[in-house]
């Protein structure tokens, strides 16, 4: 980006190429050397016979966007005989004067850097320089004014906001307004969008872009940015201002005030900023909040957390011991068989047949014999009983 100090930009020698218009055009000027930004051309008048006849200056300051601050004189007084040149043609010195105030130069970069002339009155001509540089690379010009003092760094905001937003949309009907950043970075919630304008003037012609100042904000917790305007410039620069009716003034652009907010949209980060309601800038962050909620109608809210659940596995049990198989209960003893009322006491009185006992069939139930007690040892031999009772 050239700055306003950058005098030497377009330096060098133009050679002059063509010129049209009626005899009060510039005619047959010579070559034209561009010096520290400073240059004159002869302002020759084309006589009756096609002789050149002086009868002023054109001298011009090329800025670094290619536009030129004219000053173009009619000698004052001028010769006798060039008047009468000038008179003898049908013309006057006053119509030189008027042709004088509408003159326009600039100067561009192609495929070699280039001098035009033109005027309201169809006058024109064109000189022709040398190769471009890399001083001519861009189109956007930082103009700034050595004695403007720069802004001191705002108050920091909440960081809550520091993202960098990307342009999501805009509208413009103003030639006032900033144009939009591709990105805006906000850090420790404060950030800076350069006031860049489209550098056309009201004579219709169009020097790329200028970056005139910033605009410069902090944004506390709610959003509501606290917004300051900062020109590096003491005056419009000519590029914009010249030819606007009524006149533009840098105070013209001071009285378009702006409006920014932040604020949340589910979880997408946003902000607005307007001019009235003639302009309108649109961004969106390009991460979502990482450690806190803003809420769009307030301060911001740390979000409720709890202590996560953590499932702590218990000690495993020690496995259970087998347990002893308890001995089958016994059941209740059956009642000894009666003969004629004679209870049998031992096992030999089956052979007598003198009672009445199941343990002397051989249907005897063992369901009832087991856990039986043997009252006698011979009672082993015969299995009847709990054998349990004869180890």
């Amino acid at each position: 980006m050239a700055r306003a100090d950058d005098r030497s930009r377009w330096d060098g020698t133009y050679t002059h190429d063509s010129r049209s218009g009626d005899e009060l055009c510039p005619y047959k000027s010579p070559d034209v050397v561009v010096k520290n930004g400073e240059f004159s051309i002869v302002w020759n008048v084309r006589a009756g016979d096609a002789r050149p006849i002086q009868v002023g200056v054109i001298h011009g300051t090329v800025r670094p966007s290619g536009m030129v601050i004219v000053d173009a004189k009619v000698f004052n007084p001028m010769r006798a005989d060039s008047r009468a040149v000038v008179e003898e043609m049908g013309d006057s010195v006053d119509e030189l004067k008027k042709l004088a105030a509408d003159f326009s130069i600039r100067f561009e970069a192609r495929d070699i850097r280039t001098m035009s002339l033109s005027s309201p009155a169809a006058c024109s001509g064109h000189w022709n320089g040398t190769a471009p540089t890399d001083k001519d690379a861009g189109t956007a010009k930082v103009i700034t004014d050595a004695k403007v003092k720069p802004a001191p760094a705002l108050a920091a905001g909440s960081s809550t906001w520091d993202a960098i937003y990307v342009h999501t949309g805009s509208y413009s009907t103003d030639w006032r307004c900033l144009k939009a950043v591709d990105k805006l970075t906000v850090k420790q919630g404060r950030f800076s969008i350069p006031w860049r304008l489209d550098a056309r003037n009201g004579r219709g012609e169009s020097f790329g872009e200028m970056v005139i100042g910033s605009l410069d904000g902090s944004i506390p917790a709610t959003g509501k940015t606290k917004l300051r305007t900062w020109f590096s410039v003491n005056e419009l620069p000519p590029e914009i201002a010249a030819g606007r009716t009524p006149a533009a003034t840098l105070d013209t652009v001071r009285a378009l005030a702006p409006t920014m907010t932040f604020a949340t949209e589910g979880s997408s980060r946003k902000a607005r900023l307007t001019f009235g309601d003639t302009c309108e800038l649109l961004f969106a962050a390009m991460s979502a909040p990482s450690t806190a909620h803003v809420s769009s109608s307030g301060p911001l809210k740390k979000p409720a957390t709890t202590a996560p659940k953590v499932s702590v596995p218990s000690k495993p049990s020690a496995p259970s011991k087998p347990s002893k198989p308890s001995a089958p209960s016994k059941p209740p003893p059956r009642p000894a068989g009666k003969k004629n009322g004679a209870e049998c006491t031992l096992s030999s009185d089956c052979a007598s047949h003198n009672c009445d006992d199941d343990r002397c069939s051989g249907t005897f139930d063992r369901e009832y014999a087991e856990g039986m007690e043997c009252e006698e040892n011979n009672d082993c031999a015969s299995e009847d009983c709990d054998q349990g009772e004869c180890q």
